[in-house]
Parts: C-alpha cells; sequence; structure tokens
C-alpha cells in the first residue's frame, strides 16, 4: 500500500463525517474502519472516532471512548455530543 499524505488523510477522514451528517453509513463506517492508517497520532484518531461512531448511532460506543480518554478535549467533545443527543430527544 502506498502511504499518502496529511492533507489527503484528512480530507478522506473529514468525507467521513460528511458522509454520516448526509446519511451515507456505509462509507462513513469504511473511513471508521481505516482510522489506525488515516489519524495516526491517539487523540486525534479516538476523537474522529467518537465522532463517527456519534453520527453512525452507536453512542454508548463514543461516550465509552470519550470516557477513557483522560483529556480535556475529549471531555469538550463529550459535553457537546451529550448535549446533541439530549437536544435530539427534547431533554436538551
Amino acid at each position: 500500500m502506498n502511504a499518502i499524505d496529511d492533507d489527503t488523510r484528512r480530507l478522506v477522514v473529514e468525507a467521513g463525517f460528511a458522509a454520516v451528517n448526509h446519511g451515507l453509513s456505509a462509507c462513513a463506517t469504511q473511513v471508521l474502519e481505516a482510522l489506525p492508517w488515516l489519524v495516526p497520532l491517539p487523540l486525534p484518531r479516538a476523537q474522529s472516532r467518537a465522532l463517527l461512531l456519534f453520527g453512525l448511532g452507536r453512542r454508548d460506543e463514543a461516550f465509552a471512548l470519550l470516557d477513557s480518554t483522560d483529556d480535556i478535549a475529549a471531555r469538550d467533545l463529550r459535553r457537546l455530543l451529550a448535549s446533541a443527543a439530549n437536544a435530539g430527544t427534547g431533554r436538551g
């Protein structure tokens, strides 16, 4: 497999976010599965994974992943996703 540059990897991950936003679950799932090769750093990879999982309706997995990360950005992302989840249920 040929190495791809940082900009291309970033674009593929962003396309995964767009895919999940537009209901293209199969495409988003493929990006999710490729994250270890697309995002080399553990924390950004976990955050990207959580966003994709959340968008794919796998919210418990997304929250568990963020809860396992001791980072302020992950905690902020968890609060943001929890707010979005509550807004979607009318509890926010």
